[in-house]
């Protein structure tokens, strides 16, 4: 390489240290103490503040000139092997590459920002300020295409932050390890998709509309589980007994001990010792979830009906059940092996 190129490459490598630095001091930056400092009519930190009114677009523009500077680096390293007649170029650019980013591009400024994020971004407010305009031909398109698909950065920046706030906590002394681990797989599994955590249908118990209260109490105590959703063919009202069948709601094994009022039942010799009265009256509704729902939104859903299980899919479709016992698990123990 001549020295043009190392001087070019040793560049590259210093934005790329300069744009990772600035991202980990996004999510490391102390917001109250930018405020204290904005209201005392500080200039820099009035024009951080109102820079940081739209995170997600600073956000993305950090991470799109980060990764042209990266593949910038190794293109012209990988330009010089091929002009040496090298064997294999691109493999061995990558290799003497990557190293350097991951060390000087990515770690060592990472953990400086991360620590000085209060001094270091005020003064590169205007810097930050015009690589967001100069990338927002780039940027908006990929931050249009988030929202489509249903993402939220800016749930992602404060999850990014927190992870930051707690690896400071632990290097502080101020997070024990089994905090650190729980906070972990909070943030691990709170986006996991409930799919990897589902109980499949093909494994639910489940009982049938017209089944009588012993069928149903035989079916939960087999179970073991104190709900049940409950089914019934599309076509039974009408007699077709081979039709599909749909959800209709759960079955509360409790209430099957209590006076059922429902439905015409008044508690006579028909009851709980006859066996034979349909459960169809002690149907509660069930919520439901798609399959791509996360795990945090699916235990604010819980938590809101006051309902510990959930049906996965449709009425229609069903692909699974999961239980508020069993998120809450996933997130404090880690999920179950082989999800």
């Amino acid at each position: 390489m001549s020295g043009l190129e190392v001087l070019l490459l040793g560049a590259l490598l210093l934005l790329s240290a300069a744009f990772s630095g600035a991202e980990t001091a996004l999510y490391a930056l102390s917001r109250p103490r930018l405020r204290l400092r904005a209201a005392a009519g500080e200039p820099r930190a009035l024009r951080l503040e109102r820079l940081l009114a739209r995170p997600a677009s600073l956000l993305a523009a950090l991470l799109v000139a980060n990764n042209a500077v990266n593949y910038g680096a190794t293109a012209l390293v990988t330009d010089a092997l091929t002009r040496a007649r090298a064997p294999a170029p691109e493999w061995l650019a990558t290799l003497a590459v990557a190293p350097a980013i991951l060390v000087f591009g990515e770690m060592l400024p990472k953990n400086a920002a991360r620590r000085r994020a209060d001094s270091w971004l005020p003064p590169a407010t205007g810097a930050l300020a015009a690589l967001r305009s100069a990338l927002s031909p780039v940027v908006a398109p990929l931050l249009l295409l988030d929202r489509r698909r249903g993402e939220d950065a800016g749930a992602l920046l404060s999850r990014e932050r927190f992870r930051a706030l707690l690896l400071e906590g632990v290097e502080e002394g101020l997070v024990s390890p089994l905090q650190h681990e729980l906070a972990r797989n909070v943030l691990r599994f709170a986006a996991t998709p409930v799919a990897r955590l589902m109980v499949p249908w093909d494994r639910v118990a489940r009982v049938s509309a017209g089944a009588g209260l012993a069928e149903a109490l035989a079916a939960a105590a087999a179970s073991g589980r104190a709900r049940l959703p409950v089914v019934e063919a599309v076509g039974e009202t009408s007699g077709d007994a081979g039709a599909p069948a749909r959800v209709i709601g759960l079955l509360d094994v409790r209430d099957l001990a209590g006076p059922p009022v429902r439905d015409g039942w008044d508690g006579g010799p028909a009851g709980p010792a006859g066996g034979g009265v349909p459960i169809r009256g002690l149907v509660r509704p069930a919520p439901f979830l798609p399959a791509r729902e996360r795990v945090a939104d699916a235990l604010r859903l819980l938590r809101r009906t006051g309902v510990p299980l959930a049906v996965v899919g449709s009425a229609e479709s069903p692909e699974g059940v999961v239980a508020l016992a069993d998120l809450a698990r996933a997130l404090l123990e880690g999920p179950p092996e082989g999800a």
